[in-house]
């Protein structure tokens, strides 16, 4: 009876062991079956660098394990993409020498691992447009238009003395389509481009535009007098504002003011060689940051009132006046004046 009773838990206890091994066995079979079909994560951190028929695409790099490398795509339409190359896993750019000068060109990066999966394409915002500046006094004024990504985190200005290096001067969220840099000082020339960067760190290449501006100084509420009634108050010097009126016929005038009683007209008139032209109504003086190359006058103009006045002074110096007030017997006007010579940030130079 005993031994009967030890048979059958022996007969048990190794069929459990049976059962047991099965089970892993069958398990384990399960595992060798598991297909990995996780993509990698989108790369990040994308953006553009130009240059002379080459253009420099670099990203931040994944940190999957079994990650096996990069597929760069390009496009002419920013629909199209088209891969360029595959690179090993490690690689954080490449450079795209299979281009042209002038022509655009959008970049796309993905991620693929040891089995196959690949990442979705991660490109940069679009390139902002429109950016221009406005000459302030010991400021510029940066303006563009917006982005319309769904994913855009924002925009990052950028400065320059020399038009190449360019460095960072602000970042700003998106929404921002204009940007004050008050760290200028007049007569010295600055370049300027704008950058847009996406919520996953990617980032266009700076704008195109050749956006440059020279800061100069401004003044307001400058009155001259008729220079047949008050002959000491009806001269302006551009050169040297801070001396504000000065007499008519001094001889570092540039304009003076006065009334021609015959015809009742009131005029800006210049005996040194002082070129002006009449550029029209505006409501703002910052309406005009350039003027056109002719139709200019040396000998006088007529003053309307809210018109803005192109100068080009002999010493070879841009200005520009705004008529606020305007009387038979005075004028009172805003002005601004270039202190870095020929340049054209005012107006282009005069035809010789």
């Amino acid at each position: 009876m005993l031994k009967n009773l030890n048979e059958l838990i022996a007969h048990f206890l190794c069929v459990i062991l049976v059962t047991t091994l099965v089970g892993c066995y069958i398990d384990a079979d399960d595992d060798n079956d598991y297909i990995d079909r996780e993509p990698p994560a989108v790369p990040r951190g994308v953006r553009i660098i130009t240059g002379d028929e080459y253009v420099l695409i670099e990203w931040y790099p994944n940190a999957e394990f079994d990650l096996e490398g990069y597929t760069v795509w390009r496009s002419e339409n920013n629909k199209d993409f088209e891969s360029i190359s595959d690179l090993p896993a490690g690689s954080t750019d490449y450079t795209d020498k299979d281009v042209r000068n002038g022509r655009t060109y959008y970049y796309a990066v993905s991620a693929y691992d040891v089995n196959g999966n690949e990442s979705d394409l991660s490109e940069p915002p679009a390139v902002p447009r429109g950016v221009r500046t406005i000459t302030g006094d010991e400021s510029v004024l940066i303006e563009w238009y917006p982005n319309a990504e769904f994913d855009l985190e924002g925009y990052t200005v950028w400065r320059s003395e020399n038009n190449k290096d360019f460095e960072s001067i602000s970042d700003l969220p998106a929404g921002s389509t204009d940007y004050t840099d008050k760290d200028v000082r007049n007569g010295r020339t600055y370049y300027y481009a704008v950058s847009a960067y996406d919520v996953n760190g990617n980032e266009s290449d700076l704008s195109p535009e050749n956006a440059w501006d020279t800061p100069r100084p401004e003044g307001r509420n400058i009155t001259l007098d008729d220079y047949q009634l008050a002959p000491d108050r009806s001269g302006f010097d551009f050169s040297h504002p801070h001396k504000e009126t000065i007499a008519w016929d001094d001889r570092t005038t540039d304009v003076y003011f006065g009334l021609d009683t015959v015809v009742n007209i009131t005029y800006l008139y210049s005996d040194n060689e002082t070129a002006m032209q009449d550029l029209g109504y505006h409501e703002n003086f910052d309406d005009v940051d350039v003027v056109p190359e002719y139709g200019y006058t040396t000998l006088f103009v007529e003053l309307i009132e809210g018109h803005i006045y192109a100068i080009y002074t002999p010493d070879g110096n841009f200005a520009k006046i705004h008529v606020r007030k305007l009387f038979d017997d005075a004028v009172i006007f805003d002005w601004a004046y270039q202190t870095d010579p020929e340049n054209i940030q005012l107006a282009p130079a005069l035809p010789h």
